[in-house]
């Protein structure tokens, strides 16, 4: 490295050249001095010239590294604001609509020990399923938004899924549709274990906020491993104004609701309206949890992507309600007659779940063979019970109006609404 010293002692030598260089009088002594000096000068000039380009490099390194710094932190920047940008945080009013006073037409009623209950809208499409419906309120009007799938008996076929929108005159409209993207990590390959795969994959979808309908469409397949954030990489996301009939509008980023799941949908946890209590469901289990630091879990489950902080109990509280030990294959007062030829390797697989928004009580179905009915868990009262019996019933949806209150779900091809009932209203 050149430094200081060496320059002035460059500087002096040259000086000292000039000098004999232009004397008239030296000798041979003079001659090979001076040659000599030339000889240091050359060197010097090839040092200094080195120390310039390893300056220039070194400049060139650290701009270099500095702005690929800038762009990890653009980067991290930019998908933590895609991830957060749209706040899709439902309360109670996106399920409560105090000012409806009109009754829901409710035809073929069941009666008998579990919840009233009828049909409301069926799909005049042959094969059709639908799956997660949900419900939103504009201009005094209650809309009901669901999936619907046809799958051909030819795998090999694309099939393409549907969202609808009902209005009260039972009116459909096709807002939009996508591609059903065929997972290819399914063991068998029967079209029931497809149409689940989608049941599950979709339980974070169609999300009602404020009279805007939002959703996503898969753009490649999720994978086992796939974290939180890895999920929504492979998402388009739109919204919809409920009503409207207007063509929906692509968003730019993502957004995020009380609804989570990571993976193939296996793990999901869904947070209460009030952003108090969290409810997490891996296959066959739920688990229930207080949450005791509402803006550290949003860093975490949000900002960071880590959705398996529900372990921290500096954040979340276990409720202490054992769910596996009422809720499970040898538990007789869960079986019915038509569970009676239960193997004891088999166990329940949660599929869709909801909160009521104003009340510690989760609803949910169970999709495994033998189980498939509609659930209520009453956490105050650490009870569960049997509230929609068909084992066809899947994705309870709850909402009130000003005069009843509802669990609406799917069963097959059509539009179920049972009816809370009156002795255990509000």
């Amino acid at each position: 490295m050149i430094t200081k010293q060496s320059l002035i002692k460059f500087l002096s030598i040259f000086l000292w050249f000039s000098i004999l260089a232009c004397s008239p009088e030296y000798n041979e002594d003079d001659s090979k001095r001076i040659k000599e000096l030339e000889e240091q000068c050359t060197e010097y000039e090839e040092q200094i010239e080195s120390f310039k380009n390893k300056s220039q490099k070194s400049t060139d390194s650290l701009k270099l590294e500095n702005e690929k710094l800038q762009f990890q932190k653009d980067s991290i920047t930019s998908k933590y604001n895609q991830l957060v940008n749209i706040n899709l945080f439902q309360s109670s009013d996106d399920y409560i609509y105090k000012k409806y006073t009109k009754g829901l037409p409710i035809e073929a009623k069941a009666k008998d020990e579990y919840w009233d209950r009828g049909f409301y809208y069926a799909s005049e499409k042959e094969g059709e399923m639908l799956y997660h419906v949900t419900t939103g309120l504009r201009n005094d009007s209650i809309y009901f938004l669901f999936m619907g799938i046809v799958m051909e008996k030819e795998l090999s076929q694309p099939a393409y899924a549907k969202i609808y929108e009902l209005n009260e005159d039972k009116e459909i409209f096709v807002i939009d549709s996508f591609k059903f993207i065929m997972p290819t990590f399914i063991s068998r390959p029967e079209i029931s274990y497809y149409l689940e795969d989608f049941s599950h994959r979709n339980n974070d979808n169609l999300i009602i906020n404020g009279g805007t309908l939002y959703y996503y469409k898969e753009t490649e397949e999720r994978l086992w491993e796939d974290t939180y954030l890895d999920t929504w990489q492979k998402r388009e996301c739109y919204s919809y104004s409920i009503g409207s009939k207007n063509e929906p509008l692509k968003l730019k980023g993502f957004y995020f609701s009380n609804n989570v799941q990571e993976g193939t949908g296996t793990y999901q946890f869904l947070i209460s309206p009030a952003k108090s209590l969290l409810v997490s469901n891996f296959c066959s289990s739920l688990d229930f949890y207080h949450i005791a630091n509402w803006n550290n879990a949003l860093v975490s489950i949000f900002g960071k992507g880590d959705i398996n902080t529900y372990r921290n109990e500096s954040i979340y509280k276990p409720l202490g309600f054992d769910f596996d030990s009422t809720f499970n294959a040898y538990n007789k007062s869960i079986l019915d007659s038509a569970n009676s030829d239960l193997h004891d390797d088999e166990s329940p697989i949660i599929g869709g779940f909801c909160w009521h928004p104003q009340k510690n009580i989760v609803y949910f179905d169970n999709s495994g063979v033998c189980y498939a009915c509609i659930w209520k868990v009453d956490l105050d009262n650490s009870s569960i019970e049997k509230i929609v019996p068909e084992h066809e019933a899947i994705h309870p949806h709850f909402f009130a109006t000003a005069t009843n209150e509802y669990v609406a779900y799917v069963e097959e091809n059509k539009i179920m609404l049972s009816k809370v009932p009156e002795d255990i209203e509000e």
